[in-house]
């Protein structure tokens, strides 16, 4: 597995199939419940009691919050050192399984593929493969990230 740096990488220095090891995350009750307040007011995601006999037996986070806490991971890692990369979507978003309190999110992503630009010849798009698995190896979530990175600076 790669590891990030802090110089700066461009378009033309990422390989296709580079892995990272970009970090944990660890899910805890009181933020799982506040975040749910606030973005995805649902009772499995803000009330242990009814959660405790619903659909999922307990409380569970949101999917967003496990975006989150997956997106936080990734910046942290500075995958591209200092340059900024803008992302432009994602592609096949999926929660195999839910995350719940004291879950601990590990995340990787895999250079899927990259294309240069036919309209801004200074930068390229590269999609990554975003998997985070928690402790039971178990995957939480999956998705394709689509990112615009800049190429090069030509001297």
């Amino acid at each position: 597995m790669a590891t990030p740096t802090l110089t700066s990488r461009f378009f033309d220095d990422v390989e296709i199939g580079e892995r990272f090891d970009v970090g944990s995350a660890d899910f805890i009750e009181s933020e799982i419940i506040e975040f749910a307040s606030k973005y995805d007011p649902q009772p499995m995601h803000m009330d242990p009691v009814w959660a405790a006999t619903g659909p999922f037996q307990g409380l569970i986070a949101s999917g967003w919050q496990t975006i989150g806490l997956t997106m936080r991971q990734i910046i942290q890692a500075k995958m591209f050192g200092s340059t900024m990369v803008l992302g432009l979507g994602v592609e096949d978003l999926r929660w195999p399984v839910v995350s719940r309190p004291g879950d601990r999110i590990t995340v990787k992503v895999e250079v899927a593929s990259k294309t240069p630009s036919k309209s801004k010849p200074d930068f390229g798009v590269i999609k990554t493969h975003v998997t985070a698995t928690n402790q039971k190896g178990e995957i939480a979530l999956s998705m394709t990230s689509i990112l615009w990175v800049p190429r090069k600076p030509h001297r």
